[in-house]
Formats: structure tokens, sequence, C-alpha cells
């Protein structure tokens, strides 16, 4: 009986790939957070110098 590897060259390709798409996704998501974020702070920023006027 010969013992050879078994090829699993694509499931490392396709972890590899899930891996990179699932990171894309995360960077977007922060990405578009931090944006809202910064409007909504100028928006807060925005109705407190209204107040105080």
């Amino acid at each position: 009986m010969s013992s050879t590897t078994p090829d699993t060259i694509a499931y490392m390709v396709l972890g590899y790939a899930a891996a990179i798409i699932i990171m894309l996704g995360l960077t977007a998501y922060l990405y578009m957070r931090g944006r809202r974020l910064k409007g909504e702070l100028a928006l807060l920023k925005q109705l407190e110098d209204e107040d105080k006027s």
C-alpha cells in the first residue's frame, strides 16, 4: 500500500479567500461606522453651538 498526501490546495485557497473576504468586510464596516460617527459628532457640536447662542 502506498501512502500519498491528499491534494488539499483547493481547501487552502478557499480558506485564504474566506479570510480575506471577512477582513475586507470588517474593514469596510469599520470605515462606514467611522464616517457615520464623524457625522454624528459634527451634528452634536452644531447643536451644542446653537444651544450656547
